[in-house]
């Protein structure tokens, strides 16, 4: 089993940390009873180097990194008949879903729903997923403006409207357009910036004033990625189910 997959985020490990990872493929079904001292001793590595690991890998403890495992071993038993991609892809379904829970896309929900513009910053392949989300709340009688074009991003110092909403939508979270963008617009007019990302701990996720982030194992084969985006389209259908389920259909255009 490769646990990896199932943190696509992690940080670069070292010999060691790969050495525990290692071990945890091949003993993965007795996690449950495996304490960290079981763990250093059987890998011939000191608990810190256990800690280090969890760290990198998001966790503060080993318990909860446990857990977390115990949890995989449980969800790759139930996806067993599936093809690798059928798993990939039901894992980025169910950790998006988890990831974002009802609080935190109705605290999005209801920035969105004021009576502020709202503008869209995505590039590339991610355009499709702004375009949907322009269309959906421009439907919604939101006033939403899609902006695409490299030149304009790269020129843009301001959005046009004050107290605006700035929805940054990108795969990685990391296309320099994008960031640079942010941080030169971030504040100026009362403007509130939401990021819509495909990766933990990304650099827009740091600098938006709130973010929605999807799960997806990163795909990249000679240096262009081909990452799964249907977990940013999963959390905009989130994000709209609950603005319809918080309007009342008088308010909605006919």
């Amino acid at each position: 089993m490769n646990l990896l997959k199932y943190f696509p985020d992690s940080k670069p490990l070292t010999f060691a940390e790969s050495q525990i990872m290692n071990y945890l493929n091949l003993n993965i079904s007795g996690i449950s009873s495996l304490t960290i001292i079981k763990l250093a001793n059987a890998c011939n590595v000191s608990t810190a180097t256990v800690i280090r690991l969890c760290h990198k890998l998001g966790f503060q403890t080993y318990s909860k990194f446990r857990y977390k495992v115990t949890r995989i071993l449980e969800q790759a038993t139930d996806l067993s008949h599936m093809t690798n991609w059928e798993q990939d892809l039901t894992i980025n379904f169910q950790q998006t879903v988890a990831g974002n829970t009802a609080p935190k896309i109705s605290e999005v929900r209801r920035i969105i729903m004021t009576d502020r513009p709202i503008y869209i910053f995505a590039l590339g392949l991610t355009s499709a997923c702004a375009r949907y989300a322009e269309l959906t709340f421009q439907q919604m009688g939101k006033s939403c403006s899609f902006i695409y074009d490299h030149q304009v991003i790269w020129a843009m110092d301001h959005v046009a409207a004050p107290h605006a909403i700035a929805l940054f939508i990108s795969n990685s979270g990391e296309s320099e357009e994008l960031v640079s963008l942010l941080q030169r617009i971030q504040g100026k007019n009362g403007l509130t910036s939401i990021a819509l990302v495909n990766r933990t701990n990304s650099t827009l996720s740091a600098l938006a004033d709130i973010s929605l982030t999807g799960h997806a194992q990163r795909i990249t084969i000679d240096k262009t990625d081909y990452t799964p985006h249907f977990s940013l389209v999963l959390i905009l259908d989130m994000l709209i189910q609950d603005c319809l389920n918080n309007i009342s259909e008088t308010t909605l255009p006919s």
